[in-house]
């Protein structure tokens, strides 16, 4: 299990200063060898959000092969479950039209639907991420894949 991010750690990583400390930090070497001076420079940088920015630098590198955000925000466990982004587009062509992702957590499959479509998901701060990853155009709204939201639309439920 990963850091646990909060709804401010996501605002603030995506603000221009967490934006300006993810650049800052982006090249560190990460590696068991570095993790105190890479920490102690971390805390310089960003002395409040420190280890939300050490987290995301880490998941980004993970996730540079999976997801087609390389800007992206992730928790350690979305980004466990997140659907590969080649079968994410191989499903999204079978869609003929928009789709509500009821399960969207950070927008892995939701950026691969087709344009209208919708996505949810419980967590608020896996919808802020998401918010983040797909962009502002794409709805999102907190809700419960188990009461239905959306009518007259095929669903998609990837949990």
């Amino acid at each position: 299990m990963g850091y646990e991010f909060s709804l401010d750690d996501v605002a603030y990583l995506r603000s221009d200063a967490g934006s300006a400390a993810l650049s800052a930090l982006a090249d560190l070497p990460l590696t068991p060898a570095s993790r105190l001076s890479d920490v102690a420079l971390a805390k310089r940088v960003s002395p409040t959000r420190f280890a939300a920015v050490l987290e995301t630098v880490l998941l980004r590198r993970k996730a540079s092969a999976k997801v087609p955000f390389t800007d992206g925000l992730f928790t350690s466990d979305a980004l466990q479950q997140a659907t590969p982004h080649p079968v994410a587009a191989h499903r999204a062509r079978r869609f003929t039209g928009p789709a509500h992702d009821v399960t969207c957590s950070i927008g892995a499959d939701l950026a691969a639907l087709p344009e209208g479509s919708v996505g949810s998901d419980l967590d608020p701060v896996r919808l802020a991420m998401a918010r983040h990853n797909v962009g502002d155009a794409v709805p999102l709204v907190r809700a419960d894949a188990l009461r239905p939201l959306s009518r007259g639309t095929a669903v998609l439920a990837d949990p």
